[in-house]
């Protein structure tokens, strides 16, 4: 039994349009939770550098910590 006598192996098509759906999604439920943590996180911490900056009182402004 040679090479030549065995059945070529085929591999499993792999459909394009699965990978770039299955992508988008996986970027799509990363951002979800990634983005308003980032916006949140980056809004406490520029409201902790102006009231720490520009001396606001904090009777007028009180920081976030």
């Amino acid at each position: 039994m040679s090479l030549a006598d065995q059945a070529p192996v085929t591999l499993p098509t792999v459909d394009i349009e699965e990978q770039q759906r299955a992508r988008r999604e996986k970027i799509n439920r990363i951002a979800k939770w990634t983005l308003p943590s980032l916006v949140l996180v980056l809004s406490v911490l520029g409201w902790h550098l102006y009231v720490t900056l520009a001396e606001v009182p904090h009777y007028i402004l009180p920081g976030p910590v």
